[in-house]
């Protein structure tokens, strides 16, 4: 059984409020982020052969804002499962979820990345596979009701970051 091991350091811009990633994207409020992942993956020839090839993901994610440094709890990445892309056509996502903790404050983390079949060009290859699409969902068990629950935003890998990452 050989296993598997790769990080991701990836940064980018999340809002306050937002429901949609790319629209909290652009969004003039909102404010950095930066998530470093690492996928485990255990047995490499079952997580091939699988119909939904699933591994253990644990990230570290840093938002000021939101009050700081979130580490993972029950982190899962799902890679090139079916999916709809944005105008109904059938895609490949690679999934990532993770209920995030800071002290007292909960986030569940949905995110994903958007593989569409007719782009299997490396130009077009290497801006879906590296920019991620996440929304986060206030989950902390509390009576706040002024605070805001949702936050969306893209968040992506640089090439630099890339390259530094294909020698972990």
């Amino acid at each position: 059984m050989t296993g598997l091991r790769f990080r991701e350091t990836m940064t980018g811009r999340i809002a306050l409020r937002a429901l949609d990633p790319v629209d909290g994207y652009e969004r003039v409020d909102g404010f950095a982020a930066v998530m470093h992942i690492e996928i485990d993956i255990a047995d490499v020839a079952a997580f091939t052969a699988a119909a939904s090839p699933e591994a253990r993901m644990d990230a570290d994610v840093v938002i000021p804002v939101l009050g700081g440094r979130f580490v993972t709890a029950n982190g899962k990445f799902i890679c090139f499962t079916s999916g709809q892309g944005p105008n109904g056509t059938p895609v490949r996502e690679m999934i990532y979820t993770a209920d995030l903790i800071n002290d007292d404050r909960r986030f569940r983390m949905s995110a994903r990345k958007v593989l569409e079949p007719h782009s299997l060009r490396v130009w077009r290859v290497w801006p879906q596979t590296t920019k991620l699409l996440i929304t986060l969902v206030d989950v902390t068990p509390d009576a706040d009701e002024v605070r805001p629950r949702h936050a969306a935003g893209v968040i992506s890998i640089t090439f630099t970051e890339f390259l530094r990452q294909l020698v972990t």
